[in-house]
């Protein structure tokens, strides 16, 4: 399946009416770079990017706090991408990676990243917006899944689908004062504004027992902090696994509910828009 063009997509009464996901994912150093929509710039790209530049002070855009998500959506739709190493911006081949809807957890389309780092997906939308997540394997990682915050229905770029290296785990649980259960696994959100910026001075609570949760510096090495830092990083160790509710606060803002599923021996990084 290595490269293929994968068409396990849902097909429509007469025929198959495809969306084309090429998935873009690259990290940087200590982070997991950007999700669906325009955020930090990864540090490890060697083509010229564009990259916006952040605003003095924690001026947020919050327009679309409250709003309608997208119910119809263009058929097909395309969406770019790379496949990277969440620590070493390492852009990796060999990674098996599904998109899955979340309902039902219907497999909607399935391949191989390239030894460019690169893969391609189809997919039928139907005209209907859809909700999915991603999971990425590869010997010698951990298994990751990420959820974006907004349901699949127009074109995309720069879709980051990060895989976690099992050091860079138990280096970040060491910091974090945290003894890993096997049974359990690591939700990792990242809070944005309606324009993707990073949020800083978010709180994450989980509704979920027993559940850790670390606010990263910009290093990843301190998780001292009681709320977001300019990252808006915010991890979650030790999730049971099974659906979990992560409540999303900035101020008086509270985030839409955007449940996520925590695996067993695994990472789900979360990103959260209001």
């Amino acid at each position: 399946m290595h490269g293929m063009l994968a068409k396990l997509g849902r097909t429509a009464a007469g025929g198959a009416r495809a969306a084309v996901l090429a998935v873009t994912l690259v990290g940087c150093v200590g982070d997991d770079a950007r999700g669906p929509v325009d955020t930090d710039a990864p540090d490890t790209i060697t083509e010229p990017v564009d990259e916006p530049t952040e605003p003095a002070g924690k001026t947020y855009d919050f327009s679309c706090h409250g709003q309608e998500l997208p119910q119809k959506a263009a058929d097909p739709v395309v969406v770019g991408a790379l496949i990277n190493d969440s620590y070493s911006g390492s852009l990796l081949s060999d990674v098996d990676v599904a998109l899955i809807a979340t309902e039902g957890d219907e497999v909607l389309a399935a391949g191989a990243s390239k030894a460019d780092g690169t893969a391609t997906f189809e997919i039928a939308t139907h005209n209907q917006a859809v909700r999915s997540y991603g999971r990425m394997s590869r010997d010698g990682h951990v298994t990751s899944y990420l959820y974006p915050s907004r349901p699949l229905w127009r074109d995309e770029s720069n879709v980051f689908l990060p895989i976690l290296s099992p050091a860079w785990r138990e280096e970040l649980a060491g910091h974090a004062g945290v003894t890993l259960d096997p049974t359990a696994g690591i939700v990792a959100v990242i809070v944005t504004d309606c324009a993707g910026k990073r949020v800083e001075g978010a709180t994450v609570t989980f509704d979920a027992p027993g559940v850790t949760v670390a606010y990263w510096d910009p290093t990843f090495t301190d998780a001292s902090a009681t709320q977001t830092t300019m990252n808006g990083h915010a991890w979650g160790f030790n999730v049971p696994a099974g659906e979990v509710l992560a409540t999303v606060r900035f101020g008086d803002v509270v985030y839409r509910d955007w449940p996520v599923k925590s695996f067993a021996d695994s990472r789900t990084l979360s990103w959260r828009a209001p």
